[in-house]
Parts: C-alpha cells; sequence; structure tokens
C-alpha cells in the first residue's frame, strides 16, 4: 500500500474520531457522557426501554443527540421515539421526536453501506439542575410491536463549557 494512501486513510480515521468525541463538531460544548446499547436480534420491541445511567457533574444546559445503529431491514421511513429524563424524588421530563431514518429524494438518511448510522440531535437543551445520577430511557413509540434492522441505539450528551 501506498504509504500517503494508508496516511490518508489513517488520517479520515482520526477526524470520524475527533469529530464523535468532540461533541459533532460543536465547538461550544464538551462530551459529558456517550454509549450505545445493543437491541437483541436487532428487532427492537415496543415495550423494551433502552435506558442509561449518566451521572452529572454539575448543574446546566445539555444537548442530547440520539444515534441508532441500523440494517436497510428497517421497513419505516421514521421512528417515533420517547425519551424520558429522570433522577430520584423530581418528576421526570418527557420528550416526543420523530427519528427519520429514509426520505423519497435520498435513501437512507444514514451514514454507512450495509450498517447505517444515524445521529440525531433533540430539538431542545435540556436544563439539568443538580448533579447526580440521572436516567435517559428511550423507547419506540411506533404502531408495530416491533421494529426489525436496529442493531444499536446510541447517546451523547454534550454539555456547555
Amino acid at each position: 500500500m501506498n504509504p500517503w494512501t494508508r496516511f490518508r486513510d489513517v488520517a479520515r480515521r482520526c477526524a470520524v474520531w475527533l469529530f464523535l468525541c468532540g461533541g459533532c463538531g460543536e465547538g461550544d460544548t464538551r462530551v459529558l457522557y456517550a454509549n450505545f446499547r445493543s437491541i437483541a436480534g436487532e428487532a427492537w420491541e415496543r415495550d423494551s426501554v433502552v435506558a442509561f445511567t449518566v451521572d452529572v457533574p454539575r448543574p446546566g444546559r445539555y444537548a442530547f443527540t440520539l444515534y441508532a445503529r441500523y440494517t436497510i431491514d428497517v421497513r419505516q421511513a421514521n421512528v417515533a421515539l420517547l425519551v424520558t429524563v429522570s433522577r430520584p424524588g423530581v418528576p421526570p421530563v418527557e420528550e416526543r421526536v420523530e427519528m427519520r431514518v429514509a426520505d423519497d429524494e435520498a435513501g437512507w438518511t444514514g451514514r454507512g453501506s450495509v450498517l447505517k448510522t444515524l445521529a440525531f440531535p433533540l430539538p431542545a437543551r435540556h436544563w439539568l439542575d443538580s448533579a447526580g445520577v440521572y436516567r435517559v430511557e428511550i423507547r419506540h413509540r411506533m404502531k408495530e410491536r416491533k421494529i426489525k434492522g436496529i442493531k444499536d441505539i446510541g447517546i451523547q450528551i454534550h454539555g456547555e463549557k
């Protein structure tokens, strides 16, 4: 392999890693938390909750980005989601969103060939009013009980500097 080709490939991988770990390229934020959960059998059941436990070091406004890794077996163009942020002793905050995985003009919206990865920033920033452990739950709210082709669901939380 040509040394310049190898250098270019390594540089691309580093750039992608820095992009994902650096808050999706946002200069005014830092990554507080990033993780994925696998979906059993690549079929997400409606009553299956994908949960993340996040230790928040200080109060502040945080941006949430959801991630989905999926195959072309997904039959829905939009996936309706319910995102719940909670902590003990405080009523949970729920946000209903629709993640667009395909459209009529461009086809699949995620990046990748066989396995697509889609980043979906939630429209609103969340105010987490105290330091402590928060629980973030994601579930789909589609009519179908099972969404086939969903491999992983992830979340990245960006805090303001």
